[in-house]
């Protein structure tokens, strides 16, 4: 059950949406452009250094990617789960409620998705078959991130609209 008694908290929730709105856009759409052609490749990142718009797009999208989570992570789950009425604690704490909830499908998936964030955008990797791996790990990755948004707005809409 949402709270309704707490109105400043709803405010907030909701700018919080709307910055989340605008991420999952510019998300996907970097994402379309990145992965227009299939998945990464060794092949196509080996030469990334040789074309200037094709590596600004790949760090777009690794940048993308981890704000997006971590709005969602470190905002919006926390706000949300208190308008709940649910305790939000800890980022694994919160992902258990949210999957108990039924609006994360995997908390531990999220908490690889965590790590494949911090990989993308503070590691180097001098690997392009393991970069590659994880580019596309991380496109895989998105559907969910969206999927976890939309859940979330849907239920708000429902609520408050």
């Amino acid at each position: 059950m949402i709270d309704r008694t707490n109105a400043p908290d709803l405010k907030r929730l909701k700018q919080i949406m709307q910055v989340v709105e605008k991420e999952s856009k510019a998300l996907e759409d970097v994402r379309q452009r990145l992965f227009l052609q299939g998945k990464v490749t060794e092949g196509w990142l080996s030469d990334i250094e040789n074309r200037p718009q094709d590596a600004d797009m790949l760090e777009s999208f690794s940048a993308r990617f981890g704000r997006m989570q971590d709005t969602m992570g470190d905002k919006l789950f926390p706000r949300f789960l208190a308008l709940l009425g649910e305790k939000s604690g800890a980022m694994i704490d919160n992902l258990n409620r949210l999957e108990r909830l039924q609006y994360v499908s995997d908390a531990a998936k999220w908490l690889e998705m965590r790590q494949l964030r911090n990989k993308l955008i503070h590691e180097y990797v001098e690997d392009v078959g393991v970069f590659a791996h994880s580019l596309n790990q991380a496109n895989q990755y998105t559907d969910e991130l969206l999927s976890v948004f939309h859940k979330i707005s849907k239920s708000l809409q429902e609520k408050y609209s």
